[in-house]
């Protein structure tokens, strides 16, 4: 197998053994948890010996927090397992599988258990025993056939697999499948369409910078933007933030982290939740990108967000319509307004000389596109912070002088056309005499 596509169509084929138990909208309850579990005992798989002698040898004598990191340091991760099962032993003993599956998922550091408990995982593995597919859906991941072992699959492929099988999932709902996760190419476009004007500041040696996703979903543009920062520049530290409210999505998320980093703090902040009612990450960070779901209401987060509002908080703008779930997204991530005033920014890209600019630079023969390098030299002129926001204040309130007297010249058009129709309609039904005008 070549390319991702095919490494998530043939875990998506899986779905084939457990089509008549389970429906399609169920299809993801096995695949998922059971494509990271596979992944994971891969990353354990060279120090899982070393790990169980160590865990053996001083289990009873050390504290729980310095075993802990004890067995950290060894597996090479910030999680480990301390089961005497591997996912292949498991299929060396079919009769008791589940039992033992369970008792291997125990066997993980408590990191990676909360991370797959989010799975509902245990009453996957339940459903699977009772109508006998357990061992036929485990047998199909321990194939030779695909491999994912991180040697072999990056953390960017297995991203984009993770977003390829999600799409899978929600067509075969006969859901829009863009409402539930972001293609890689978009991914990669919007990454670099955020880094690209900083390319001079993003060399700077040793430099340490922050990036934030409110609704991160398998963490793609979490790990592009670290990917994209530290190919430019290696000396980089670069610190991933995110929350994600679906339990599948953010336990892939975590687990891909904890697999990316031998420390994991990026995973550590991935935090799981609402980022609407209840944002757990505050502050201000370097960069922040996301794509909000669209087409979602947010009605369940309608009371903490107008009270939030209505407090001055991060949503002291304005709200959109409560069917408009990606505008309130939008709206937790405004600019740093001691660098740019973003009504300020507003009106200057509303200038008709920034508007023909970009007609005349895009490019393309049957339609006009604009790409990184020309957004890079869009000539934008920014004044000093307190500038900013006399010009836009200045334009605000005379603007909205000249929409105010436009609002009152239409209402007396309306008030006009009432008259006319209400004219029309008198000398119609004779109630008022048009004889003496028609001579």
């Amino acid at each position: 197998m070549n390319n991702f596509g095919e490494k998530a169509n043939f875990i998506f084929g899986i779905a084939n053994l457990i089509r008549d138990t389970f429906n399609r909208g169920k299809y993801r309850d096995v695949i998922l948890p059971f494509t990271v579990l596979r992944r994971i005992d891969y990353v354990l798989e060279q120090t899982k010996k070393q790990v169980l002698e160590e865990y053996q040898q001083l289990k009873d004598s050390l504290p729980e927090d310095a075993l802990d990191d004890m067995l950290r340091d060894i597996s090479g991760y910030a999680f480990y397992n301390t089961s005497k099962y591997t996912f292949e032993s498991l299929l060396e003993d079919p009769d008791n599988l589940a039992a033992n599956l369970k008792d291997y998922i125990n066997g993980f550091s408590k990191n990676m258990r909360d991370v797959l408990e989010k799975f509902d995982f245990r009453n996957t593995i339940k459903r699977l025993d009772e109508s006998g597919l357990l061992f036929l859906v485990m047998e199909r991941f321990k194939s030779n056939e695909i491999d994912l072992h991180p040697d072999r699959v990056s953390n960017q492929e297995m991203g984009d697999i993770f977003q390829e099988l999600i799409r899978k999932f929600n067509e075969a709902l006969n859901e829009n499948p863009g409402e539930h996760f972001t293609p890689p190419d978009v991914v990669r476009l919007m990454v670099s369409l955020l880094m690209c004007l900083d390319e001079q500041a993003l060399t700077q040696e040793y430099i340490e910078l922050t990036v934030y996703d409110p609704c991160c979903g398998t963490g793609g543009m979490l790990i592009s933007a670290k990917k994209w920062i530290e190919a430019m520049n290696p000396t980089a530290t670069v610190r991933l933030f995110g929350q994600e409210v679906n339990p599948e999505t953010y336990a892939v998320c975590k687990s891909d982290l904890y697999i990316l980093s031998a420390d994991g703090r990026d995973a550590e902040q991935i935090m799981f939740g609402t980022t609407l009612a209840n944002p757990q990450h505050q502050g201000s960070f370097d960069y922040m990108l996301a794509n909000p779901p669209y087409g979602k209401k947010w009605e369940g987060d309608k009371k903490a967000v107008e009270a939030e509002k209505k407090a001055g908080g991060r949503f002291d703008a304005g709200l959109p319509r409560i069917s408009d779930g990606h505008g309130t997204g939008s709206l937790r991530m405004r600019l740093k307004r001691d660098v740019a005033y973003p009504q300020f920014l507003n009106w200057i890209l509303s200038t008709s000389g920034v508007r023909d600019w970009l007609l005349l630079e895009s490019v393309g023969a049957t339609m006009d596109n604009l790409n990184t390098t020309i957004l890079a030299r869009v000539p934008l002129s920014v004044p000093p912070f307190d500038e900013q926001v006399a010009i836009a204040s200045y334009l605000d309130r005379e603007t909205a002088k000249i929409d105010a007297l436009i609002a009152k010249i239409r209402e007396g058009i309306e008030k006009l056309k009432e008259y006319r129709t209400a004219l029309i309609s008198a000398a119609v039904t004779g109630k008022i005499d048009v004889s003496e005008l028609s001579d």
